[in-house]
């Protein structure tokens, strides 16, 4: 899964891991779910206009932009992707324990 692995405080003793591919690869998934909802059509905005400024289509764009990722949501997929989580401590000796008695056999 590739994660990204870093220490917790000093002393603490934990570890944090995050996944950012399993998170992209959600939001590459909702992002075509939400794309093929063809019956849930309606008229947007304009997407050009010839009046427009450089400046007034640039942020014209950002506002697009912007909406696009607000309107992602992972939650049936996570319930709290920006939430950062933490094992138990027995589970992570659980899991250390279980490691070991794999290597064994």
């Amino acid at each position: 899964f590739d994660a990204d692995v870093s220490a917790g405080e000093a002393g603490e003793g934990s570890l944090r891991f995050s996944f950012p591919a399993i998170r992209k690869q959600f939001v590459a998934s909702e992002t075509v779910r939400q794309r093929l909802k063809l019956e849930d059509g309606k008229i947007g905005e304009v997407v050009y206009s010839s009046a427009d400024s450089t400046e007034e289509a640039s942020e014209r764009d950002q506002a697009a932009f912007d909406r696009e990722l607000a309107g992602v949501d992972l939650t049936a997929y996570l319930p709290s992707p920006d939430r950062v989580g933490f094992e138990d401590e027995f589970e992570i000796v659980a899991f250390e324990e279980e490691l070991k008695r794999r290597a064994k056999a």
